[in-house]
């Protein structure tokens, strides 16, 4: 890893010199010492520009870093299970520290877009089935039937 204290004390100590030989230019009377001194500070101009950049992938790839490992602690909350046969979706695993219910999230949506989507339970004449409202995905249980009387006078004997 970068050592950021080490990257801004040398930009630091590059600004200072570049102050300094900056003054000193402006008093210096002899032609060759000058254009030496001002070509070495045009040669520090571009590795301040350098050091700033570097400063600022530094930054973005801890972001990334830091991203990936609360992603990577989220996960481990949750558990791949069997929601219904052949199809799995990811289980929160209860702790004791959290208040938070027992509910499922959508495998799509948690592998592929790194998301967390939950599940809603809904039931129709036809049995109960999941909804992620974040990709559509639906997962219908036929082994779980409606909790509720199904009028069957009104559907017609073939």
């Amino acid at each position: 890893m970068i050592d950021m204290r080490a990257i801004s004390a040398t930009l630091s100590t590059i600004e200072v010199a570049s102050k300094y030989f900056k003054n000193y230019l402006t008093q210096i009377k002899d032609t060759a010492i000058r254009q030496k001194l001002g070509g070495l500070l045009d040669a520090i101009i571009p590795l301040q520009t350098h050091i700033i950049s570097l400063q600022a992938e530094n930054e973005m790839l801890e972001k990334k870093l830091r991203e990936k490992e609360e992603w990577k602690t989220e996960t481990l909350k949750y558990e791949l299970k069997e929601l219904v046969s052949g199809v799995f979706a990811y289980k929160y695993k209860p702790d004791t520290n959290c208040s938070a219910p027992i509910h499922y999230l959508c495998s799509n949506c948690f592998d592929t877009k790194r998301q967390k989507s939950i599940l809603q339970r809904q039931q129709d004449k036809f049995g109960t089935y999941y909804i992620c409202n974040n990709c559509g995905s639906k997962i219908f249980d036929h082994f779980n039937p409606p909790s509720f009387e199904i009028e069957t006078s009104t559907i017609p004997l073939i």
